[in-house]
């Protein structure tokens, strides 16, 4: 993910339209971040008290997960 799309703490209830204008999405990153621990059945993660760093690290890793999920299953 390059920094200058980088999530802030305070986009946490941003739309992701919002935050990356390629994305359809109306749902927040918190949202996103909620669902897919979810789906991939992992504990949730205190996203709140991240720092700006571990945040999008997260985050990255949560949708990096989640598309390997999507490609093994098709």
């Amino acid at each position: 993910m390059n920094k200058d799309t980088w999530i802030k703490p305070k986009d946490l209830d941003t739309p992701l339209n919002e935050v990356f204008p390629e994305v359809m999405t109306r749902s927040t990153v918190r949202d996103f971040v909620r669902r897919t621990e979810k789906v991939l059945k992992v504990s949730p993660k205190n996203i709140e008290k991240m720092g700006y760093i571990e945040l999008n690290s997260y985050v990255d890793k949560l949708d990096n997960k989640l598309i390997e999920l999507e490609v093994e299953s098709e």
